[in-house]
C-alpha cells in the first residue's frame, strides 16, 4: 500500500518527484472519469427519464419515511413506525391526485385526507397529511417541508407515532410528474370510531420538479428475535446488511451531492498531490504537471457549480400553497 502511494500519489526520488496521478496518460483517464460521472448525474436528474420510469417511482417511500425519522430524531422524538394501512392510504390519495391531475389536500370531488385513511380501514387518534410533487430528489422533498412551518409541525407532531407514505405516476399542469403523500398518525385507542375529538392537521402541499428514489429496508430488532428466533450473529449481520443498503439507497436517490461528494473527495486527493508536488521539490518544478493538476481541478469545480445550481432550481420550483387546516370529528 505505502509503494502504490509512493508511486502514484507522493512525489520522491523516486518516480522523479512526478507522481504517476498526475502525468498525462492517467489524466486524461481521470478527465474521461468525470466526465462520465457527471453524464450520469445529468442522466439520473433528467425530468423526463424520471417520469417515465414507473420502477423508480414505486420505490420511493420507503426513503422518505428514513428520512422523516431522521428529522424526528434530530429533535428527540419517537420514530414512527411505518403502518401498512398508513402506506395504502398515502398511496391511494397519491394515486386519486395522478389520475386526477389535482395537487391538494381536499380532491375536486370534496375528498377530505381523511377519506382515504378511512378507505384503508385505519382508524386513528390524531392524523396529519403532507403532500409534495415534482422533485427529483428524495432528500429536497423533505427539506422542503422542513422549511415550511406547516409541514414542518406535521413531521415534528409528538403525538404521532406511525406513518405512511405514498407515491404515483401521472400528469399535472400538462407534465408527467411524481405525486407525494404522507400521512402521520397514531391509532385510535379502541377498535370502535373515534368520537373523542381527534386533532388532525394539514401541511402545505410544496411543488417542485419529479423525484426518484430507491427504497429501503428497516427492520424492528426486538420483533424480530422474539417472533422469529433470530441468533444475535444472525441479527447484526441482518443489521449491517440493512444500514449500508440503507445508505446506498440514500445516496441514490440524491444525486446531486452525491455526486457532488465524490467529485470533491476527488479533488480534495487532486489538490494534495498538486501541492506535494510543487513543495517537496521546490526547486525543480514539473510544470506539464500542474497544468495537469490545476485542469483537473477546474473541472471539477465547474461540475460542482454546475450541480449547485441545478440544485438549486430544482429546490426552489414553482410553489402552489395552500391553506392549513384542521379538524375534528
Amino acid at each position: 500500500m505505502f509503494k502504490w502511494l509512493n508511486k502514484h500519489l507522493i512525489p520522491n526520488k523516486k518516480n522523479h518527484y512526478r507522481p504517476d496521478l498526475l502525468e498525462k496518460q492517467n489524466t486524461r483517464v481521470l478527465v474521461g472519469t468525470l466526465v462520465a460521472l457527471e453524464l450520469l448525474i445529468l442522466l439520473v436528474i433528467n425530468v423526463n427519464f424520471i417520469a417515465s420510469n414507473s420502477y423508480l417511482a414505486s420505490v420511493l417511500p420507503g426513503v422518505l419515511t428514513n428520512l422523516t425519522n431522521e428529522e424526528r430524531e434530530s429533535v428527540n422524538l419517537n420514530v414512527l413506525a411505518s403502518n401498512d394501512l398508513l402506506n395504502i392510504a398515502a398511496t391511494l390519495k397519491a394515486e386519486d391526485m395522478a389520475k386526477g391531475g389535482y395537487f391538494a389536500h381536499t380532491s375536486p370531488t370534496g375528498k377530505k385526507p381523511w377519506h382515504w385513511l378511512e378507505q384503508a380501514g385505519y382508524r386513528y387518534e390524531y392524523a396529519g397529511e403532507n403532500l409534495a410533487v415534482d422533485f427529483s430528489d428524495s432528500k429536497n422533498v423533505t427539506k422542503a417541508w422542513m422549511n415550511s412551518p406547516t409541514h414542518k409541525a406535521n413531521i415534528e407532531k409528538s403525538v404521532y407515532t406511525e406513518i405512511g407514505t405514498g407515491v404515483a405516476t401521472g400528469t399535472y399542469n400538462g407534465e408527467q410528474t411524481i405525486f407525494v403523500t404522507q400521512f402521520y398518525a397514531s391509532p385510535s385507542k379502541t377498535n370502535s370510531e373515534v368520537k373523542i375529538n381527534p386533532e388532525v392537521s394539514v401541511g402545505v402541499p410544496t411543488r417542485g420538479v419529479p423525484v426518484v428514489s430507491i427504497t429501503s429496508l428497516d427492520i424492528k430488532i426486538n420483533t424480530k428475535a422474539e417472533v422469529l428466533g433470530t441468533t444475535t450473529e444472525e441479527l447484526n449481520t441482518e443489521v449491517l446488511q440493512n444500514n449500508v443498503e440503507k445508505e446506498f439507497n440514500k445516496a441514490a436517490t440524491s444525486p446531486v451531492r452525491t455526486g457532488n461528494y465524490l467529485l470533491l473527495i476527488v479533488g480534495v486527493l487532486i489538490l494534495i498531490v498538486l501541492i506535494l508536488t510543487i513543495i517537496i521539490e521546490i526547486k525543480t518544478q514539473h510544470f506539464d504537471l500542474i497544468t495537469n493538476g490545476l485542469i483537473i481541478i477546474f473541472l471539477i469545480i465547474g461540475f460542482v457549480v454546475a450541480n449547485i445550481y441545478i440544485s438549486k432550481n430544482i429546490e426552489t420550483g414553482n410553489s402552489t400553497f395552500f391553506e392549513f387546516s384542521s379538524e375534528q370529528r
